[in-house]
């Protein structure tokens, strides 16, 4: 399980949780500060960086596509700062996972936060402040017990794995180049994924701007559009690069499935066995779980998963987390290993605060040392299930 929370930064340096630097798309900004507009790029909005983290506590979320879902919330929650983010993490993982849990398996199925730094260019022309500079900040005026420990990764054994308690994400590469060099000697680096737009993966110089950032980020968060035509190429190019890759977003409304696909599963089920995403953002996360674990066996439907061989009692989760691995001598292991380094494999993960968190459901490679590695060969996608049904 993730949280996935979208960080904007304030005019007084505090990081809140909301769509978009323009807060008028998802909060009643407007009616409370009808006259703190201003202009940016020609587009007028009332954006983030000229309010502080107080006037924005005083706010209230909406919807942010009310001709297609309901507004029976509109107003009824503010906005959330990332301390809320990891306080509500802190009381899951501790409070609430040891009442529910076996004490065992309370480290494996402990839940992370995915967190993407939006525009940190625009802010830092805007305030003068290096958003990275402010994330930091918060992670470390976080109380101690609240901060995500990317240290908790080494306690583990061979055959054990964890989701990695914080993964960054951004569409600037330049910001997550900055986190690797200010975090090095530290902690443990968190994986770091590179953003795309659909428009950005068909142009001719995309790979040579992703070779660039190889040095520091683990995987690449793309649109689903750039997996339509041509999708072999392009996980051929992210396995030379090793890199994982994760695709975004998936909603169940038609308008948002691409051509020739009637369903959220069908699609799903596309980028999941077809494609071989290594994980999927899912705003609706029972239908992303239900078709990886349906897995891809055509003699199977959607409405019956597919039993896989039970792997080790170390790896076991119950069927409310969603993180997966499999034992290393699983014909449908989707853990990889090799002499040198290892990986950590993250199977479906979902994670939601309010409006703005988005749900996140994502199978998990990179280079940290949570989980065994094998050379990498793309195949056909089965998430290993115990023979009750449960997901591992």
């Amino acid at each position: 399980d993730y949280i996935e929370p979208d960080l904007v930064g304030t005019k007084d340096g505090h990081l809140v949780i909301v769509h978009s630097i323009n807060l008028n798309i998802t909060t009643n900004v407007a009616q409370v500060f009808p006259d703190r507009f201003s202009t940016l790029d020609n587009e007028t909005g009332y954006y983030s960086y000229d309010f502080t983290l107080e006037e924005i506590q005083q706010l209230s979320v909406k919807q942010r596509m009310p001709q297609a879902r309901s507004t029976v919330f509109d107003g009824l929650f503010g906005v959330p700062s990332l301390q809320d983010a990891l306080k509500l993490l802190h009381e899951w993982n501790h409070d609430i996972l040891p009442l529910i849990s076996p004490e065992s398996t309370l480290l494996q199925q402990q839940a992370g936060i995915y967190a993407e730094l939006k525009d940190p260019e625009i802010y830092e022309k805007m305030t003068n402040k290096s958003m990275v500079d402010v994330f930091f900040q918060e992670l470390q005026s976080a109380v101690a017990e609240y901060a995500p420990n990317t240290d908790s990764c080494d306690s583990l054994k061979f055959n054990e794995y964890r989701v990695p308690p914080l993964v960054v994400q951004s569409f600037d590469a330049k910001a997550l180049q900055q986190i690797h060099e200010q975090w090095k000697g530290n902690t443990t680096i968190p994986p770091l994924v590179l953003l795309a737009h659909a428009y950005q993966c068909f142009q001719e110089d995309f790979w040579f701007h992703v070779g660039e950032s190889r040095d520091y980020i683990q995987g690449i968060g793309v649109d689903k559009a750039c997996l339509v035509e041509n999708y072999n190429d392009f996980m051929d190019k992210a396995e030379e690069y090793e890199l994982a890759v994760h695709a975004w977003v998936e909603r169940r409304e038609l308008s948002e499935l691409g051509d020739g696909f009637d369903n959220i599963r069908e699609e799903l089920k596309y980028l999941y066995c077809d494609v071989g995403v290594h994980g999927v953002f899912s705003e609706n996360v029972a239908d992303a779980v239900l078709v990886a674990q349906t897995g891809c066996d055509e003699n199977t439907t959607q409405d019956s998963p597919t039993m896989a061989p039970t792997t080790s009692s170390s790896t076991q989760n119950d069927a409310n987390n969603s993180a997966a691995a499999s034992t290393p001598g699983n014909p449908n292991s989707l853990c990889y290993e090799s002499v040198d380094e290892q990986a950590m494999y993250i199977g479906v993960a979902a994670g939601v605060m309010g409006i703005f968190i988005g749900s996140i459901v994502t199978l998990w490679i990179s280079n940290s040392r949570c989980c065994r590695r094998r050379r990498q060969r793309r195949q056909r996608m089965v998430v290993p299930v115990h023979e009750e049904g449960e997901m591992i």
